[in-house]
Formats: C-alpha cells, sequence, structure tokens
C-alpha cells in the first residue's frame, strides 16, 4: 500500500515529467507566424480630394454638392443662389469658385481649379496666364469715357 508522502512523490514526478515533455514539443514546434501587415486605411474621399469633378447645366443645388461637397458660403436673391467654393487660389486668381443656380437649376459656373468642371459655356472670360496679362496678351482695356469720347 502506498504511503501519503509516496503518492505526493508520484504527483510531482508525473507533473515534472509532463512540464518536461511540454517544454520539448514547445521547442520542435515551429515559430508562431506573425500575421500579415493590413493595408493602410484609405481616407474617405472628399471633394477636396477626388481629382476632378464635373458639373452641368441644369443640375439642381443637391446634385451639384453631390459632386463638389459643402460649399464655403452661399448667397440668394430672389430665384438665384450663388454657390462660393474655396479653390486654393483665392489671392493667385482674385476670386474663388462660383456656381450661379437659377430656380435650383445650375445656369453658370465660374470655376478656377483644375478639381473642377462646368460642361456648360460659362460667362466668365477664359483664365490666362499673370505671364499673359503681364504683358498684355490676354484681352484688350476696357475703353473708359463719357459721351463723345
Amino acid at each position: 500500500m502506498r504511503t501519503r508522502s509516496s503518492h505526493t512523490l508520484l504527483t510531482l514526478a508525473a507533473v515534472a515529467l509532463m512540464s518536461a515533455a511540454a517544454g520539448a514539443q514547445a521547442a520542435k514546434a515551429p515559430p508562431a507566424k506573425t500575421p500579415p501587415a493590413k493595408p493602410p486605411v484609405q481616407k474617405a474621399q472628399t471633394a477636396q480630394t477626388v481629382a476632378a469633378a464635373s458639373i452641368d447645366p441644369g443640375m439642381t443645388k443637391a446634385q451639384v454638392t453631390e459632386r463638389f461637397g459643402k460649399p464655403a458660403s452661399e448667397r440668394s436673391r430672389g430665384e438665384y443662389t450663388y454657390l462660393f467654393y474655396s479653390n486654393g487660389m483665392e489671392k493667385k486668381v482674385g476670386m474663388s469658385d462660383i456656381v450661379t443656380l437659377q430656380n435650383d437649376h445650375v445656369i453658370d459656373a465660374v470655376l478656377r481649379s483644375p478639381k473642377r468642371s462646368y460642361s456648360g459655356n460659362s460667362t466668365s472670360p477664359k483664365a490666362i496666364s499673370s505671364k499673359d496679362a503681364a504683358h498684355a496678351k490676354g484681352t484688350p482695356p476696357l475703353k473708359v469715357g463719357g459721351r463723345g469720347a
């Protein structure tokens, strides 16, 4: 018959053998593979990050804001609404991009940003380079004068 101390010794020996076997198995096991790197999270596209957005005559204000995003400011007078968009070139070109709506439909757009375009005929004269403007190769000067001039 076994005594209590011999039972304890056998239990301790069994634990030691199991630990040794587990350690040997762990040494033989290949190292755990690291999971592949996740692709970088892409930022949601905004009107500012879109390569080129275009609007067409007749579009509604909702359609314009879907393509260009929320305007920097908006003004209304009677049946006309003017949507002003920052183009990042205000100091250089002297103006923001402007979309004109009449009764909630696009009738004109003056756009200087290369990220925006208008498929209709703009009332704005074609933009000229500062070099051409400095050498008077742009539009002819306005005639100033009163009657009989």
